[in-house]
Parts: C-alpha cells; structure tokens; sequence
C-alpha cells in the first residue's frame, strides 16, 4: 500500500514462507520508490539483478475471501477407496500444522442406517498451491454403505491477505456396499427400505432405486412389461385393486465395476414400505392413490412385477398399521409396488345414534342444532364394507328402506366406510315412526343384522 504520499510501496515477506529463497531469518520490510530505487530499512541499496538472472515470484496477494468452488466426491455409491479433494477460489496461506488441522471426516452413519461418530484416519493431506486444491487421502478404504461427513475449518483456511473463510463448509457423501457386512439401503424418498444381510450379495457395489413407475421409467425393467401388467390387473374389473404408482420402485443391484446383475438371494432380503403420504387424514386407516376409490388400509399387499407373465403377484406380507409401514421377505430385486383390494369386513359395521331421536333434546340423546338438515341429523352406517346393501325391516318383516352403500360412490375426500340414511324415510317418502327396526347388511358372501330403535 502507497506509503504517506511518497508514493513508495511497502512489502512485507514473511521469513517462515521465503527464507529458503532469500536467506533471511525474519521479517523484511524492503521500499521500492517511484523512480525503481529498492532501498532496505535502514536506507541501503539493493542491487537490481538482471531480468534473465532474476527469480520471479509472484506479488499479487488476494483480498477475496477464501472459499470452496469444488468438492468431490459428492453423491450416493462412492468409491470405498475414494479420495477427498477441495479446491479454493484463490490461494492459500499454508503450513502444515493448518493443512492437518484444516479437514475433519467422519462416519456418521453406518452399513445398517445407524447413528455413529467415528473418524476416518488419514493417510496424507497436502495442499498444491498451483491449483489451490487440498487432498486428503484415507489411510484405508472407507466403511461400505455409509454416509461420511466431511467439514472444512473456517479457522485455519486463511489467504495471504490474512483474510479467513466466513464459515466452515460441510457435505456428506455416501459409499457403495461392502458385501461381507449388514446392509441397509434407502430410496430417495425414503419410502423404500431393503434390509441384506452379510455376504448374500457375491460381491461388493451398490444399489439403486428408481420410484414412481410410471412415469418415471425404470433403469433395466422394460416400462411396457409394467403397463401391460396394470392392463391385466384392470381386466378384472375391480376399482379397488390398483397400482400405487407413488409407491412403485424399480430395485436393481450394479457391481463395482457398473455391470447390471440378475440374481436370487440364498436368503430372504427384506423389503419395508413406508405408506404415510398416502393415507387419508380426515379418513383413519383408509389410504389412496390419485382419484381411484380408497381403500382399508388393512387390505394392502406388496406385489412384484413378473416379466415373463406381464402381471403383478403378490408377497406374503407383514402390516404394521401403528407404523403405516408393510414389509415383505424377497428372493430377488425386482419391480415392487403395493396394491389394495375390496374390504369385505362386515363385522364390525352398526349404525348410530341407537336409539335415533330426531326432535329430543342434545342431553337426551337428540341431534346437536349444528347437524339439523345436514346427513348427520340422519342415521349414520359406519364401518361398511367396500360394496353393500343395507335393508331396513319392521319387526313383522316388512320392508321399509333399501340403501346401496360403495366407497367407489364417494367423492374424494369423503368419509369413506360411512352410508347416511336422511332423511330417515321409507320407500314412499313418509317419515318412518318411533319403533324398533330390524337392519340386515348383506356384503360379498357375508351378512350382519341387528336392531336400531326410532324415537320422534
């Protein structure tokens, strides 16, 4: 920087960075004047050394503050013998107690998806200033299957302006499989969980997800085996029985080397889906994919995709309503999807109020003023099979109402496995009086009848 106004220049070379060059022991302060006199502190000349004979080294000293512009490797099947690099956007002021310092790595989680904090031992780290880039290299291959965090120390990361990074910079990657340890692997989304015990897999890669099918294509699988599949599914005819396409995904395995595998496993695999975000929130234990008819979530089944027959079948199952997740065990990555089906569960379905008092009081088991004209001043059917008839009877068996009740019917966002009776008339529109009443639900190969009473 110009000095007073006797437009001389000042510069400061440090004796730990260029003693080796100049052969001095500390801090020298040299001034250049305007006219090119280079004199030393104490107002001594310097000899000027010919061009052709000079050492060049470079003056120009950043001010930028020093930043990460590229970072590997970044993303999911690393390399387990993979090294780090980070380069900066200009050069760094560098020794080695600040380049060891300077870089952190750690396993954060492991092989089976768990919580851990370990180090990652290095081998080296250098820093080549020609092109501003730092290299740690592990002392052994990094842990299969896991995730490894990586942080940038914004305090020992300075440029020779003196100028530090504002704040640390951190990523995480994750490594490909090691074969001969536990291995959990996620999709994306996290709704796809494949749970491999040690050495079933012969030998060491990674595996790869793609979810939504359709639309989005699979990686290996022909798409038209898929559609042909729900072609096939669809000829029945059955509006329950449908492809969750949000909750379909293609599982296929890669060795290191990128190389497609078909295999079965010697032992079973454990495929988990988690199906939260299809459940319907205003409708408990009912779930849907796009405008197709809900369905129990007790009904659901995880399905594969068979190739050579262009249908789905389906795998025994294990639900876990409490954690909305369904698991199944697999010989083989495949094409996996879940399917619902008719609810043909008739036994728990009754209707309420019992009795039904239409113009008593709220505290006499009346109907709340806000429901007056609206469905739920009527009776309510609750807990229905998918398709049904309800039928209506005096005590002396004489037919009063019929009602067809299907959750097909139901708008979305309707109040699934519900049929209301309002107004609560018979068949020719009359106001049914106070008495007691037989109703019978007749489902698919199962029926139900009780009593309800009608006070007015």
């Amino acid at each position: 920087t110009p000095k007073d106004d006797s437009k001389t220049l000042l510069i400061n070379i440090p004796g730990e960075k260029h003693n080796k060059i100049w052969g001095w022991n500390s801090d020298i302060y040299l001034t250049i004047s305007s006219t090119g006199t280079i004199t030393d502190p104490s107002g001594n000349g310097i000899t000027i050394i010919p061009d052709n004979a000079a050492l060049h080294i470079g003056t120009f000293i950043s001010t930028e503050t020093p930043k990460v512009i590229q970072n590997s490797p970044t993303g999911y099947n690393i390399s387990r013998d993979s090294i780090i690099t980070v380069k900066f956007n200009a050069p760094l002021k560098t020794c080695e107690p600040d380049v060891i310092n300077s870089i952190y790595v750690r396993q954060i989680k492991n092989s089976e998806n768990k919580d851990v904090n370990y180090t990652i031992s290095c081998g080296s780290i250098t820093y080549n200033e020609e092109n501003k880039l730092l290299t740690f290299t592990p002392q052994e291959e990094l842990p299969g299957n896991s995730v490894i965090k990586v942080l940038i120390d914004r305090d020992y990361i300075e440029n020779f302006g003196g100028v530090k990074m504002k704040e640390n910079f951190v990523w995480n990657f994750k490594t490909a499989l090691k074969n001969d340890d536990d291995n959990l692997f996620i999709s994306p989304s996290g709704n796809f969980t494949v749970f491999v015990s040690k050495n079933m897999l012969p030998f060491n890669g990674r595996v790869e997800f793609t979810e939504e099918i359709p639309p989005n294509t699979p990686m290996q699988t022909q798409i038209a085996a898929v559609l042909r599949a729900n072609t096939a599914e669809n000829s029945w005819k059955n509006p329950y029985h449908y492809q969750f396409e949000d909750l379909t995904a293609e599982i296929v395995f890669y060795s290191t080397n990128g190389v497609f595998n078909t295999l079965n496993f010697e032992e079973n695999a454990e495929l988990t889906i988690d199906y939260s975000d299809c459940l319907l929130n205003e409708n408990p234990g009912y779930l849907r994919y796009g405008n197709n008819p809900p369905v129990k979530e007790n009904t659901i089944k995880i399905y594969y995709l068979n190739e050579q027959l262009n249908n789905w079948i389906p795998v025994n199952t294990r639900l876990n309503e409490e954690k909305n997740k369904i698991s199944a065990f697999i010989r083989h990555f495949s094409v996996y999807t879940i399917m619902g089906a008719q609810n043909h569960d008739i036994e728990d379905a009754h209707p309420y109020p019992v009795p039904y008092k239409p113009t008593a009081r709220v505290e006499d088991g009346g109907i709340p003023s806000e429901f007056a004209g609206t469905l739920r001043s009527g009776i309510t059917f609750t807990d229905m099979p998918s398709e049904c008839d309800i039928e209506i009877y005096t005590i002396a068996g004489r037919l009063v109402q019929t009602i067809h009740h299907s959750d097909a019917d139901l708008q979305i966002n309707g109040y699934v496995g519900n049929r209301y009776w309002y107004p609560v008339q018979n068949l020719y529109d009359e106001d049914v009086v106070s008495g007691v009443y037989i109703y019978y639900i007749e489902g698919e190969n199962k029926h139900k009848m009780g009593k309800l009473m009608i006070i007015r």
